[in-house]
């Protein structure tokens, strides 16, 4: 089986960094072993409540490298690659398609001659070059430095599948001519397409209008919320970051998502952010975990670590509890992923009490 180091270290970009909590559970999750990898991957066993369909008529991911797979939850498996973006006989492919999978949402089932291909999304993992350095870069950004020559391929397929809606992503696009580019060009010739931006938004301000222009949603990933902190693990300026999205936030012309992505190193920050994310009042903040638990010993005598949990979520809960009449006003969407809410203390008994079922959504794991 996949070791966990491993997921973690090879996993996709900030949109699907949550994989490992797909198939981390042996008691939840049943064993199917990969026919071209030889890997075994855990995927969830009770399916009951799955939607069964064939994933790929409805969305595509498709790497930094070509390949295009269902979804990015599963990009690791090489028996679901459909083909490459490259290929001129992808729509045969699409048809010809069939693997087995089940993640906590769907089932997938091969198509059949009644089914009608109508991709409503394509996550775009675009070039991997990135401005920063991150010390557990889920891509190894920091290291690349090879020449992504798939835009007109892109554009072929867009032309060809006409999806509703795009998410880009890196690396880090905002720092891409080449992506900037392509995007342009799309949003030129697609008007109706919805293009969302994953970013770390350290860019300079003369990029908003930029964003502006091309982007309806864009989701800040945030890895710490002290300076030293963010220096620390991204060798970048977390008041530049700031600075840029509390000025697109400003002008009210994109919708905003704030993300914080846990670590051993920043995750008694988690409070200090949730209190600046939400007097920008965005329409969405989410907590997803880098697999803190990995990284440290939780069993030493002290319980070092337990009592840092314990007050950060303390402290969590205290904003959550201070700011609940503005998560209900502005209808702010506050996901926070299982591991979150472990670390958080944020259980069922905590959201009936006060009433927070309808304010805080969880991601899956």
């Amino acid at each position: 089986m996949f070791k966990i180091k491993k997921i973690i270290k090879y996993i996709t970009p900030p949109a699907c960094v949550d994989l490992y909590r797909l198939i981390k559970n042996k008691n939840n999750y049943k064993v199917i072993n990969s026919k071209t990898q030889n890997k075994t991957l855990n995927i969830q066993e009770n399916s009951a409540h799955c939607t069964k369909r064939p994933c790929h008529y409805h969305q595509l991911f498709i790497r930094s490298n070509g390949d295009i797979l269902p979804c990015c939850l599963i990009w690791m498996r090489e028996d679901m690659i459909i083909g490459h973006v490259t290929d001129f006989n992808i729509i045969e492919k699409l048809k010809n398609f069939n693997a087995e999978c089940i993640c906590p949402e769907y089932h997938f089932i091969k198509a059949n001659e009644n089914d009608k291909i109508n991709i409503s999304s394509i996550n775009l993992e675009l070039s991997l070059a990135c401005q920063a350095k991150c010390v557990m870069c889920c891509v190894d950004s920091p290291s690349f430095r090879g020449v992504y020559n798939y835009y007109k391929d892109l554009e072929n397929i867009i032309n060809l599948l006409k999806p509703k809606h795009i998410l880009v992503q890196g690396g880090e696009v905002l720092v891409q001519k080449k992506s900037i580019e392509f995007i342009s060009r799309i949003k030129k010739k697609h008007s109706s397409i919805n293009i969302d931006l994953v970013t770390n938004g350290n860019v300079n301000l003369k990029m908003i209008d930029v964003v502006e222009k091309l982007f309806n949603r864009v989701t800040f990933s945030f890895v710490g919320f002290e300076t030293e902190t963010y220096k620390k693990i991204m060798e970048l300026d977390l008041q530049k970051t700031i600075a840029f999205v509390e000025e697109l936030n400003k002008r009210k012309n994109v919708l905003i998502f704030l993300k914080y992505l846990t670590t051993p190193l920043n995750f008694h920050e988690s409070n200090l952010f949730l209190k600046w994310a939400l007097n920008l009042e965005p329409v969405r903040i989410e907590f997803s975990d880098a697999d803190t638990n990995i990284y440290i010993n939780r069993g030493t005598t002290d319980k070092y670590w337990d009592k840092i949990f314990e007050r950060t979520a303390n402290d969590v809960k205290s904003v959550i509890l201070s700011y609940k009449s503005i998560l209900l006003e502005k209808n702010i969407n506050l996901r926070i992923s299982s591991k979150n809410r472990e670390m958080f203390n944020i259980n069922k008994e905590f959201l009936k009490i006060n009433c927070l079922e309808k304010i805080i959504s969880y991601n899956y794991g």
